[in-house]
């Protein structure tokens, strides 16, 4: 969420205040100050691409390298059909206490190395979904209680894991449907960022 308000606002405010940027030194903007008050590290090139963005080398837009999973899902077309988001908070998890504990990123940074490579050798939503729960255990991150409800997630579902950073489950979709109460549901939007 900290990118999307970071993002929000230095579009918004580019734009209200005719500051003289373009869309990508606004997100850079949106980039350093996630990095700088340490809420993230990278989520800003994610808002901005959309869908199921694939970060290929770190920095802000317009300077990191990032691309995009295509589809995945069967039945899939996102102008009719698309695919949903379904998540359920238990809590939050600082995201600033994992960037500042160095054994921590080393063992983030060596997981997420390690797993984008299978990633690229089959960008699938299914695969990232799974990849991405193999993340969550292999780095330590996940709970027992939302591991709990990503396991109800994945037989309802294409695929579920843990948000990062929180104590958060989230699952893929084709419908908005889910037996777990209390979730947030929302449309994957495939376009990223954007004024209007």
């Amino acid at each position: 969420m900290s990118a999307g308000f970071a993002l929000g606002t230095a579009l918004g405010l580019s734009k209200l205040l005719k500051l003289p940027l373009t869309f990508n030194q606004a997100a850079a903007v949106a980039h350093h100050a996630e990095v700088e008050l340490k809420t993230g590290m990278g989520d800003v090139m994610g808002a901005v691409i959309g869908g199921f963005p694939i970060r290929l080398e770190p920095g802000a837009p317009g300077y990191g390298k990032a691309d995009k999973i295509l589809s995945g899902a069967k039945n899939y077309d996102e102008e009719e059909n698309g695919l949903f988001v379904i998540s359920k908070s238990l809590g939050t998890i600082e995201t600033s206490s994992v960037l500042q504990d160095p054994a921590m990123t080393n063992k983030v940074n060596t997981v997420a190395y390690h797993l984008l490579g299978k990633l690229l050798s089959n960008p699938q939503v299914t695969h990232f979904m799974d990849l991405s729960l193999k993340f969550s255990q292999e780095t330590g991150l996940i709970d027992p209680e939302v591991m709990e409800i990503v396991e109800v997630l994945k037989d309802e579902t294409i695929g579920a894991s843990m948000a990062m950073l929180g104590k958060t489950a989230f699952a893929i979709s084709e419908t908005p449907d889910s037996s777990v109460e209390g979730t947030m549901v929302a449309r994957v939007d495939y376009c990223g960022c954007r004024i209007e």
